[in-house]
This record gives C-alpha cells, sequence and structure tokens, in this order.
C-alpha cells in the first residue's frame, strides 16, 4: 500500500462550481517500461456550475457549457494539459434538462491563466476550461411558454 498522504498534490479544483458537489476521487500507481512510476488522480464530479447565458437569439440559442479546472499553485509551479490518452467524455445519461435541450458531443479545451486574488499581481495559476454546447429546444418553450400562458 502506497501512502498518499506524502505525494506531490497538483491542488486542484473546480472554478466555476456553485455550492458544494459530489466527488469521487481515484489514486493508481503505473510503471512504465523502464519502471518509472507515475502517480495518476482521477475525479468523477458531479454539480452545479457556473455559466453567462447569452440570450441574444432566444429561445433559438446554442449555449457554451464549461467546466474549468484549475489548481491552488502558481503557474511557475504547474502547468495543466489534456492527457491524449483519456479524452473527455460526455454523460448524456446523466443531463438532466434534455427535454428543454440538445447537448452535443463536440468537446473543446483551453488552456487559461488565471489572476492570482491575494497575492502579487503579475502571478498566475494554471485553468483548463472544457467546454461542451447545448442548442436550446425551441419547441418546448414555444409550446410550454407562449402558448400554454
Amino acid at each position: 500500500d502506497y501512502d498518499w498522504s506524502k505525494s506531490w498534490t497538483p491542488k486542484l479544483y473546480i472554478e466555476n462550481t456553485i455550492g458544494e458537489g459530489k466527488e469521487q476521487v481515484y489514486q493508481m500507481i503505473s510503471f512504465n517500461e523502464v519502471g518509472h512510476a507515475f502517480l495518476f488522480e482521477k475525479r468523477r464530479v458531479s454539480g452545479v456550475f457556473l455559466e453567462n447565458l447569452e440570450l441574444n437569439h432566444f429561445p433559438f440559442d446554442v449555449q457554451d457549457l464549461t467546466i474549468t479546472v484549475a489548481s491552488n499553485l502558481s503557474s511557475a509551479e504547474i502547468r495543466l494539459v489534456n492527457d491524449p490518452d483519456e479524452p473527455h467524455r460526455i454523460n448524456k445519461q446523466s443531463f438532466v434538462d434534455e427535454q428543454e435541450w440538445f447537448l452535443y458531443k463536440h468537446i473543446d479545451t483551453e488552456q487559461r491563466e488565471l489572476a492570482c486574488e491575494y497575492a502579487d499581481q503579475s502571478s498566475t495559476r494554471p485553468a483548463l476550461s472544457v467546454k461542451c454546447r447545448a442548442a436550446r429546444r425551441p419547441a418546448y418553450f414555444i409550446w410550454n411558454i407562449f402558448l400554454v400562458t
């Protein structure tokens, strides 16, 4: 058994979460062909996330849905990148607003730098934003809001 408390951690968190989400953390060790050990930490997160909606074309709009993973370490200490061997996935079964929205499968990622609020203004923290898109189902809103009311 490995003592994970003695390992360096990236101090990751979700930047745009609202309230307390649920999180499952999986930790494992893998060895490459020359015997170097790699410590992996994977997380499954569910919760409510903050997103600004663009309503100029309501009810015929498409919205970006973004989750931003950030680190409490500075950009000088850590860099957040995509793992090419572990693609991002969308679990459409857990999407609760399927009646009102169509969730696209395509996913974009963007590396970002966030300002450190309580430190030197030139200091930044790394972040990785993962974004998918959802199109509003206009018939749902036309029927339920414009015609029913």
